[in-house]
């Protein structure tokens, strides 16, 4: 059972990470469980460069598919986010919306 759930959660690290990525910067809307298991919605974008951190440096990340978060930027409130792939409810792509039930 513990492998089909490991499975399972890569497969949708995947799926969201590709459709993500397939934005090419384009504007996207992404649903997801915070850690403090709050609900967030999020307007966002990848690939924004404008706005680096106060002190200029870039941050290092791991790739998103091995530790389930990818960094992406809201453009409401105008800062990089963390998105848990794991705890993606729903994300909608150019009129394409994929749902997540758990």
């Amino acid at each position: 059972m513990e492998e089909f759930k490991n499975k399972y959660k890569q497969a949708k690290r995947n799926i969201i990470y590709n459709e993500i990525r397939k934005t090419k910067g384009h504007f996207f809307y992404v649903e997801f469980v915070k850690q403090d298991k709050t609900l967030r919605k999020l307007f966002g974008r990848i690939g924004v460069k404008n706005y680096p951190t106060k002190t200029g440096k870039k941050i290092k990340t791991s790739h998103p598919l091995e530790i389930g978060v990818f960094r992406v930027y809201d453009t409401g409130k105008k800062q990089y986010r963390s998105v848990n792939l794991d705890t993606v409810k729903k994300i909608s792509i150019n009129k394409k919306v994929l749902k997540w039930t758990k």
